[in-house]
């Protein structure tokens, strides 16, 4: 993600505007697979933890 960051501000500087809205997409995909990995790793753990707590009942 920093060497993105940093070829859009290469971008900006240089005023290729196109290959800086290209890059801001890449970024935003980034970091929209990020969280869904980070939301989808919570929910496996409560539901591990669900499933346990149901097995020792």
């Amino acid at each position: 993600m920093l060497v993105v960051l940093a070829c859009g501000i290469y971008q900006v500087c240089v005023r290729d505007w196109l290959n800086v809205a290209i890059l801001f997409g890449v970024e935003a995909v980034c970091v929209a697979l990020q969280f869904s990995a980070m939301l989808l790793v919570e929910l496996a753990g409560e539901w591990a933890g669900s499933l346990g707590a149901f097995l020792h009942s």
